[in-house]
Order: structure tokens, then C-alpha cells, then sequence
């Protein structure tokens, strides 16, 4: 059990309504919760034993996005991998605990990046497409990153990026990034 399901089943486990009665409102220990479970990411491994067929075309398309029911609320993160032929390589839809959605915006790129450390898909060009205009401009820094988890979360993808051969991270409309925007939600649906 990783640190993450540790916490799951200490946050779980609180009473909530005898911390009402402390004077302590629901939202801010949901928001507590959030910050905490954003500092210790799941360290389960991306399950990477299945068939991938690398495509012949030096270019993929990596879709990310997350959701949160609540903001904070139930989490989730969906990735979708595809050709530039838009071949599907491979899709997931991971379940992330209670977090805020910028917290699943970025687990979902760390989860991309992740899945393509561990494959031969990281020497392939490598474009990632965000409808997280915030994620994709911290990521490439062209906005300054105030809060503290997404920092964390930021050098921790940077750290993936940099055994990925060639990338590019982009930002597009949210129609154009629906498949991964299911995912997120199924994902978040899963807790």
C-alpha cells in the first residue's frame, strides 16, 4: 500500500461532523485534503506489460485532462495516445482521490509522461495537447508557479520530460480534447 492509499484511509475515516462541531468547515478540511494527497502522488507503477505497437510515424499525440467533482472533490486523470494518422495507441482513465482540478490537469500530464518513459514511444516526437491553458503555460514557463503542490507536481513532470527525446506541449480548445476529457471523468467516477 503507497503512501497515497494510506492517506485515503485516514481522510476516510474522519468524522466529519465532530470536526463541524470543532468550528472546522467541510470545505476547508476537503481543501486540506486535496493539498495534502497532492504531496504524495500514488507510486503504484503504470501497469506497461501490455502489447504497444509503436508507430513507424515519428509523431504522437498525447490528449490529457483532468476533473474534479467538487473542486476539490473525486479526482481523475485521462490520457489518449494516439498516431498522427489518429491511430489509437493507448488510452487510460485513472481514478486520483479527492483533488482540486488543477492538481488532475497536472496528474493527468504525469501520468502521460509517465506511460511514455517506460515504452519506446519516448523516441518519438512527442506532442502533448492540454485544454489547461494555466498547466500547459507553467509547464512551459511562461507563467510563474505560486502554489506549492502544483510546483511539486511541475518538477516532477519536468524531471519525465527530460528522458522523452522531443516535445512539445500545447494548448488546445476544449472540443478538440473530449476523449480525454471522458477519460478524466471516468476516472474520477472510479473512486
Amino acid at each position: 500500500m503507497d503512501t497515497q492509499e494510506k492517506l485515503k484511509i485516514i481522510f476516510d475515516a474522519v468524522d466529519l461532523d465532530k470536526i463541524e462541531a470543532q468550528g472546522i468547515d467541510k470545505a476547508d478540511l476537503q481543501i486540506l485534503k486535496s493539498r495534502v494527497m497532492a504531496k504524495f502522488p500514488s507510486t503504484k507503477p503504470i501497469q506497461t506489460d501490455f502489447d504497444i505497437e509503436v508507430p513507424k510515424s515519428g509523431l504522437i499525440e498525447i490528449y490529457t485532462d483532468g476533473a474534479s467533482l467538487g473542486n476539490p472533490g473525486k479526482a481523475g486523470a485521462g490520457v489518449f495516445v494516439q498516431t498522427a494518422d489518429k491511430e489509437e495507441i493507448f488510452s487510460i482513465a485513472e481514478p486520483l482521490g479527492v483533488a482540486t482540478n488543477n492538481v488532475a490537469e497536472y496528474s493527468a500530464l504525469l501520468i502521460a509522461c509517465q506511460f511514455l518513459t517506460q515504452t519506446d514511444l519516448k523516441e518519438k516526437y512527442c506532442h502533448f495537447k492540454l485544454d489547461s491553458e494555466l498547466v500547459v503555460k507553467q509547464i512551459n514557463g511562461v507563467y510563474k508557479i505560486k502554489n506549492p503542490d502544483l510546483r511539486d507536481l511541475n518538477k516532477r513532470i519536468q524531471a519525465e520530460l527530460s528522458k522523452i527525446s522531443n516535445w512539445k506541449v500545447s494548448h488546445v480548445r476544449r472540443e478538440y480534447n473530449t476523449i480525454a476529457d471522458k477519460l478524466s471523468k471516468e476516472g474520477a467516477n472510479k473512486n
